[in-house]
């Protein structure tokens, strides 16, 4: 045994001395002749001890922040499996270690376990209900299994929480899409042009839904003067360098 442990052994033996086994009882440690206090003081002295012992011969020597920035080094440098290990040590330390529950998380997700990672989310979110890392991904594994009103309560927290960053409305933007909610879409578009006139795929995706918006009501073909603004939003998307709206614009827009 480390020669650092023996001064704390004897105290611990010092004080448990006198703990008796007392057999015509159920087996517990049952104090003949000892104050409440000092039994007390006696069995978290023996968990601390065992502890202490026990962890190194665990491999748990380590805190949970050393074995998470040890996950973060093995995620850099490409070793998912063995950071896989590194963050369960850290959860085993402390299973409420926000920065390793999202980052197994993380992993889970990219090794395409969505299920694992949903579990470590949702924990992580009981821990932290204001997570917007954890809000964001576990919305966006919402809306792959369809389930988009669960999907949209998480955004709709989450822009909440932080109203000047444009991400948050694109993502609930997307959202509101697939539920073919357009004119919600639309208008989280608009604030995520707002905060960043160039964004090609806002304008893109604003321009998308406004002419779906209008074929929603019944207009298959809507006129030239109807999709003038949604051919705005496409016109200068193209401008911006994004490619993938000439189709729409050649079904919709007058070309110039």
């Amino acid at each position: 045994m480390n020669s650092g442990k023996l001064p704390f052994l004897s105290y611990c033996m010092n004080i448990c001395t006198s703990v008796k086994i007392d057999l015509s009882l159920r087996p517990i440690l049952y104090p003949t002749n000892m104050s409440c206090l000092s039994f007390s003081t006696c069995t978290r002295c023996l968990g601390f001890l065992w502890l202490w012992v026990m962890l190194p011969q665990m491999g748990l020597s380590q805190t949970a922040d050393a074995f998470y920035q040890n996950g973060v080094s093995l995620v850099n440098s490409g070793n998912s499996t063995e950071a896989f290990t590194a963050l369960n040590n850290a959860l085993r330390q402390d299973a409420r270690h926000e920065e390793a529950l999202y980052l197994r998380a993380f992993l889970f997700l990219n090794a395409g376990k969505k299920e694992e990672a949903l579990k470590d989310y949702n924990y992580l979110l009981r821990i932290n209900s204001g997570h917007t890392g954890a809000l964001t991904n576990r919305a966006l594994i919402f809306m792959e299994k369809e389930q988009y009103i669960d999907a949209l309560m998480d955004l709709n927290k989450r822009v909440k929480l932080t109203p000047d960053d444009w991400s948050a409305y694109y993502d609930r933007a997307y959202c509101s899409g697939l539920m073919g909610k357009h004119e919600e879409a639309v208008a989280d578009f608009t604030e995520v042009i707002k905060l960043r006139p160039d964004h090609k795929e806002a304008l893109a995706n604003r321009g998308y839904s406004k002419i779906n918006l209008l074929t929603k009501e019944g207009l298959v073909r809507p006129s030239r003067e109807e999709v003038t603004d949604a051919c705005l939003d496409l016109k200068r998307a193209k401008e911006l360098g994004d490619s993938t709206v000439t189709r729409m614009m050649q079904l919709y827009c007058i070309q110039e």
